[in-house]
């Protein structure tokens, strides 16, 4: 009989479980947890406190109340659990040490909790990879980084070399070890993994721009363009537009500028997007003054002028850009232009740019109190 009863228990605590389970808001799925705990201790059923300790503090995680999340989870970890459950809490509590930033119980957390199976060897591994990055310790991730990878090698577990190799090239790309970084990106390729993430082809031909390698990266844009298109990422297509600009500015292609330039401006899903607009026409402007083609680029910066206009507008009318946090690396942009714009007599426009590139700096530039508003060739010798 007792173990009839056990059995018809667990299946009941399960059934209320479940339905708690299907609630987003805890007070409703509270309601169904602490019956099925209420149950279970009335009967003193331990083997099932467990599980509903783990379903209280998911519900808790779900809300994001993490303090809560971690009473629970704990009075889990006090009673008999399955692997299964086991497996769901430490990711758990690895996300909230991570969420805090408290770096260093992720990584004890971490140690602590290797399990017998590679799998979850290969997976504590590529989580203290991912904490030393975080702390900034370069050494210890790529040694833990490489170990995830190496499992995930032997066990021909493909998600997990995709995570791993993924890991590592941002690792070599954040200490500036661009040729290794893409050495990773050629590992990706031979399983087809880049074909089927566009993200990682775009990442690679950004490192072969910062790199100047620009041939090659080339090579990646009609790639990318139709796989973006295909998989309508709209908003990552856009960026790798932007991007795209820069290359081709960097290169002087007029050419592919133009069709890119276009591209760029006909994909603007939101058309009051002022300061993507004004990134462009300043791009164009800036390009077609390196060309010489001086009354081309003085209409780009017109156009520059006029969405650079539309973001004190839209910033509330503001009298400076210290507010829009684009502009605060930007005021060389905007000088450059004063510059051209006065040495081409276009001198309403040059000084307006002049004064928007003292309000965009957000800092006190000695150029603009020791240097006559008007003295162009002081500017041109600080440049």
């Amino acid at each position: 009989m007792k173990s009839i009863f056990k059995f018809l228990s667990t299946k009941y605590i399960s059934y209320l479980l479940k339905k708690g389970d299907k609630y987003i808001a805890v007070k409703e799925s509270r309601k169904y947890h602490l019956k099925a705990l209420k149950f279970a201790k009335r009967y003193k059923l331990i083997d099932d406190y467990a599980p509903i300790y783990l379903s209280i503090g998911v519900s808790y995680h779900i809300n994001e109340n993490y303090n809560q999340t971690l009473i629970a989870l704990n009075l889990a970890q006090k009673y008999p659990i399955d692997d299964m459950s086991y497996d769901l809490i430490i990711p758990l509590k690895l996300d909230i040490l991570f969420i805090n930033e408290k770096y260093l119980e992720a990584r004890k957390l971490a140690i602590c909790s290797i399990r017998e199976s590679n799998e979850k060897i290969y997976e504590t591994h590529l989580v203290l990879s991912e904490i030393y990055l975080a702390l900034k310790n370069y050494h210890k991730a790529i040694i833990y980084g490489k170990e995830s990878l190496k499992i995930a090698y032997y066990e021909q577990y493909q998600e997990g070399i995709e995570q791993a190799l993924h890991n590592l090239i941002d690792i070599y790309r954040l200490i500036g070890d661009y040729d290794i970084a893409l050495k990773y990106y050629d590992e990706i390729e031979k399983f087809g993994l880049s074909e089927e993430l566009p993200n990682l082809l775009v990442a690679k031909y950004n490192l072969l721009v910062t790199q100047k390698r620009y041939d090659e990266a080339k090579t990646l844009i009609p790639k990318i363009e139709k796989k973006l298109e295909y998989e309508h990422e709209s908003f990552l297509l856009h960026t790798f537009l932007g991007l795209t600009l820069e290359l081709f500015k960097k290169q002087q292609d007029k050419d592919s500028f133009d069709i890119y330039f276009n591209k760029f401006l006909s994909l603007s899903i939101n058309k009051d997007n002022y300061i993507e607009h004004w990134l462009a026409y300043s791009q164009a402007g800036d390009l077609y003054k390196k060309l010489q083609l001086n009354k081309e680029a003085i209409e780009y910066y017109k156009q520059m002028a006029y969405y650079l206009e539309k973001v004190r507008v839209s910033t509330l009318n503001r009298n400076s850009l210290d507010r829009v946090d684009f502009f605060k690396d930007k005021y060389t942009y905007l000088l450059e232009a004063f510059l051209f714009l006065y040495e081409q007599l276009e001198y309403n426009l040059a000084f307006y740019f002049l004064e928007s590139s003292k309000s965009a700096s957000l800092r006190d530039i000695i150029l603009y109190d020791t240097l006559n508003i008007k003295d162009a060739q002081g500017i041109k010798e600080y440049m």
